[in-house]
């Protein structure tokens, strides 16, 4: 069977206790494998064996997670509350359950896939890592009330604005890259630049390919992630980046819609997400989807700093290109076909 990891596991999503992380990339794995059965049509009887893999799989990381909170943190309302989600977790994966057994396969795991997609990001990036930052706490010593603050304080700042661009990001993934599964599966056969197109995507899909940045607003100055060096052909260190520098090499198609949405973010703190093409050191153009919220203002409540993630989403860009030409040919190839039809229907009743 064909598949892609529609929910591609990031270095992010780990809380720093390695159990807990392992337990929860096989819940994605999980996800992942449901995603595919939808995107690409497998047998009923596969989409029965996900549904009972992934509540069997749930109720027993469930298990080893609250052990270790209830240990820590046992009684504290943080700990039960993350019992309760949990619990309405499995009366979710239930309900929907039912729904393929009684004939709604289809619709259970579109569904499912929703579910799992904001449930699992918004759960292991918030819930779980300020559990998991509160139980470590406890273990080097501190009480309960100072680790649940220590906790606290982690959770916010930059790492707080990082997990609503993680979370902003995550939200429409699974819809737009089902959906995107879905058309490349469909046209698979119409011809080979369709073929080539669905694997370019995978593969851009199943990378990732992202890189973080923090931009002082007042100066100008960007901290850049070497990442995004290397996705631009510099070496780590060779990029001098600043705000205007960043601005100035934009494609200038795209220049006017960057600085409004630029502007808007400013204005309004965000998150603003917006695609554009930008400028690599060879001359060529790669496009960019960045996303970014204003995470520090000053006295007087002006933005400060921004931080940010950049994603390469060149490949998708050249697949929805493809697809257009792809698409046009056919369009045009019927309509000769019919023109055909008229001419010789026209001469046999002459």
């Amino acid at each position: 069977m064909n598949s892609i990891d529609i929910f591609p596991w990031d270095e992010n999503f780990n809380t720093g206790l390695p159990l807990v992380d392992e337990q929860h990339r096989r819940l994605v794995d999980l996800l992942n494998q449901l995603a595919s059965h939808v995107a690409f049509r497998t047998d009923a009887f596969r989409l029965e064996t996900i549904f009972d893999e992934l509540a069997d799989y749930a109720r027993y990381h469930f298990q080893t997670e609250e052990a270790i909170w209830q240990d820590r943190l046992g009684g504290e309302a943080a700990e039960v509350a993350h019992r309760g989600a949990h619990a309405d977790f499995v009366k979710e994966i239930g309900r929907l359950r039912r729904f393929q057994v009684d004939g709604q396969g289809t619709s259970a795991a579109e569904e499912t896939l929703g579910f799992l997609a904001r449930w699992l990001a918004s759960h292991i990036l918030e819930s779980d890592r300020y559990l998991a930052y509160a139980a470590q706490a406890v273990t080097e010593g501190l009480s309960r009330t100072a680790a649940l603050e220590r906790a606290k304080e982690r959770m916010g700042g930059a790492t707080r604005a990082l997990i609503d661009i993680i979370l902003s990001i995550y939200s429409t993934l699974s819809t737009n890259t089902l959906r995107l599964m879905r058309e490349l599966a469909e046209h698979k056969e119409a011809d080979q630049a369709r073929r080539r197109s669905e694997e370019r995507l995978k593969i851009a899909m199943g990378t990732a390919r992202q890189a973080w940045f923090e931009a002082n607003v007042q100066t100008g100055e960007l901290e850049l992630d070497p990442r995004y060096e290397d996705l631009l052909g510099y070496e780590v260190g060779e990029l001098i980046e600043s705000l205007s520098n960043w601005l100035g090499n934009i494609h200038p198609e795209d220049q006017a819609a960057v600085t409004a949405n630029f502007e808007a973010l400013l204005r309004d703190g965000g998150p603003i997400s917006i695609e554009y093409r930008r400028r690599c050191k060879n001359g060529d153009w790669l496009w960019f989807r960045s996303t970014g919220i204003v995470t520090e203002r000053d006295g007087e409540g002006r933005p400060s700093r921004i931080s940010g993630i950049h994603m390469d989403v060149s490949d998708r860009k050249r697949a929805d290109l493809e697809a257009a030409k792809t698409h046009a040919l056919l369009a045009e190839a019927v309509a000769s076909v019919a023109i055909g039809f008229t001419i010789y229907d026209d001469q046999d009743r002459l």
